[in-house]
């Protein structure tokens, strides 16, 4: 998919959140309490109080430019005291899952739901690879995701995911794009504070890549997970 500059982070901003609510329309569930971590979106909530108006959303306010919830911090709500957990482009401000995902099963009622999205593993992978050093890649594969609910105790986890190839003409127009995708941001090169020498390597490498069409290819990988907390009764899936 080919995409003017200006509407691409936008693309991913909707295609997430669409899939989000698509999901979440085909449980059956009425949340009392509902717990809403991680990047801030004003559109999506409205979405979700919209989805369920008896229920009481809770947010947590953050510092400017982070995530609502701080991966591998307390969360301050009591035990098993959350219906509906979303959580949403956490896990690249995490380089361990398990006490994330612990810390999450602990808010989780017994009958409660967990819905999160975040960016897979190959996510950008053109522009890591181009990057003039070897670059850290905290983005969780699929089958880790899985093994690492069922280690935290959540109940008939699953894990999917969506591709896509998306391009720009221009490495330059990629950092541009970068900058407003906030979930993206943290996984990539601080191209910004780059040397030239730096940049000009990344911009010679990922020439590499160039498609026959002319453009330069963007991998972004979506993960989609939903699991529950221990004998949840009250919810079922709507089939398709």
């Amino acid at each position: 998919m080919t995409f003017p500059h200006e509407s691409l982070p936008q693309f991913i901003v909707n295609n997430t959140h669409q899939s989000l609510i698509t999901r979440l329309e085909w449980l059956t569930l009425h949340p009392q309490s509902i717990l809403y971590l991680g990047i801030d979106s004003n559109p999506l909530l409205l979405q979700i109080q919209g989805l369920y108006p008896n229920a009481r959303l809770n947010t947590l306010n953050p510092p400017n430019d982070q995530p609502l919830h701080l991966p591998n911090s307390p969360l301050p709500f009591q035990d098993h005291s959350v219906d509906l957990l979303l959580a949403q482009g956490l896990f690249p401000w995490s380089q361990n899952f398990g006490p994330l995902l612990a810390e999450w099963s602990r808010v989780l009622a017994p009958e409660g739901v967990l819905l999160f999205i975040t960016h897979g593993t190959n996510t950008l992978m053109e522009l890591r690879n181009s990057w003039i050093t070897p670059l850290p890649n905290y983005l969780p594969d699929l089958p880790t995701l899985g093994d690492a609910l069922l280690t935290a105790q959540f109940v008939d986890p699953v894990v999917d995911l969506d591709h896509f190839e998306l391009h720009c003409s221009q490495v330059k127009d990629l950092q541009r794009l970068l900058k407003k995708i906030k979930a993206i941001r943290l996984i990539t090169p601080a191209t910004h504070l780059a040397g030239k020498q730096a940049l000009q390597h990344l911009y010679e490498n990922y020439e590499h890549y160039r498609l026959p069409n002319g453009q330069l290819p963007i991998t972004v990988d979506i993960l989609y997970g939903y699991a529950r907390g221990q004998s949840s009764s009250r919810f079922k899936i709507i089939s398709e």
